[in-house]
């Protein structure tokens, strides 16, 4: 079995509390989300952080850069995905599901530019 080395970052901005954003994503196949800020499952592990730079941020400064969105979260391959494709298939459904709730997502990555819109998709009030 290889170790698929390709991994996504997602900015997120959200008025929700992490635990809350975890609950939206709790569909994801095979996981478990015990936890308020981690999923673990066969084909992907998802854990986050809130972002320190969006402490110190303006409202401007959020609207203007996807940096200072208010969580990180980190999507890692897990032991069950083999190839790019799949990785970047639970990317794309991760960010369609919150893009569907209006919630802003911006992905990096190497592959951002194989999602919709580009991995980034941002709602503004």
């Amino acid at each position: 079995m290889n170790k698929l080395e390709t991994s996504c970052v997602l900015y997120v901005q959200s008025d929700l509390v992490e635990h809350e954003i975890f609950e939206i994503l709790h569909y994801l196949p095979g996981g478990t989300n015990e936890q308020i800020e981690f999923y673990d499952s066969p084909t992907v592990l998802l854990f986050s952080d809130e972002n320190d730079a969006h402490k110190y941020a303006t409202p401007e400064m959020i609207r203007r850069d996807f940096i200072y969105f208010k969580y990180i979260i980190n999507v890692v391959p897990g032991p069950e995905c083999q190839t790019k494709e799949e990785i970047v298939g639970i990317v794309r459904e991760i960010t369609e599901t919150l893009w569907s709730k209006k919630i802003s997502v911006v992905a990096a990555s190497d592959f951002e530019h194989l999602l919709p819109h580009k991995g980034r998709r941002e709602f503004h009030d």
